[in-house]
């Protein structure tokens, strides 16, 4: 019995040490997964733009797991593993089907500027035109499958030429987009399987 009195003591202690130290909002329950530090890792590759696809072998209902081996599949595959093939790249700018590597637009009108300087000898500003557009695909790579809008872009610089000047000066601005893509990866599935029934199942039956 004091043994059993100094148990529920420390629970009590414990708890109250808790409660006195929580921010408000925060609450003390069971912990539904077990934390693992390749999860932490596989959230970071996030950062890679990198996306895993993952094969499964189709199941049939019902199915039974007496939970004598781990049958979850774990997502923490990565670029160069065995089971792992490149499927293809998304840009996220193109334009009319073009997608290059280094891409960058304006959203907002750029323009050729021509001064003249020859009959008063000041700069006077002879002609002022916008910069051909673009009609230009941005993707949103940060969903899946990808969202995209079509919008009109500019080359994100400006042209000032002058009448007594053979070459024309181009000021670049800042870009409002610049071109990124994601590399999607399909990860092939497990071909293991186990007896159930007296028939031959795929092992897998969760993923994490």
């Amino acid at each position: 019995m004091p043994r059993t009195t100094e148990i529920l003591l420390t629970v009590a202690l414990l708890s109250g040490a808790h409660a006195g130290f929580a921010q408000p909002g925060e609450s003390l329950s069971p912990l539904h997964a077990q934390p693992r530090e390749g999860a932490l890792q596989a959230m970071q590759r996030s950062d890679l733009n990198e996306l895993f696809l993952y094969d499964f072998l189709p199941q049939e209902l019902p199915i039974q797991d007496d939970f004598s081996v781990d049958r979850t599949r774990s997502r923490w595959s990565q670029a160069g593993d065995p089971d792992v093939s490149l499927d293809q790249i998304v840009y996220r700018l193109d334009t009319n089907g073009t997608e290059l590597p280094e891409m960058e637009f304006a959203l907002d009108t750029t323009y050729y500027f021509r001064w003249d300087t020859s009959s008063t000898g000041a700069d006077s500003l002879a002609v002022q035109l916008p910069l051909p557009s673009y009609a230009l695909t941005i993707r949103d790579l940060t969903v899946w499958p990808v969202t995209l809008e079509v919008v009109d872009a500019w080359p994100p610089y400006n042209v000032f030429d002058t009448l007594d000047q053979n070459t024309p000066d181009t000021l670049g601005v800042n870009p409002d987009v610049l071109q990124d893509s994601l590399l999607v990866y399909t990860v092939d599935a497990d071909t293991r399987t186990y007896m159930q029934g007296g028939t031959q199942v795929p092992l897998i039956l969760w993923e994490d």
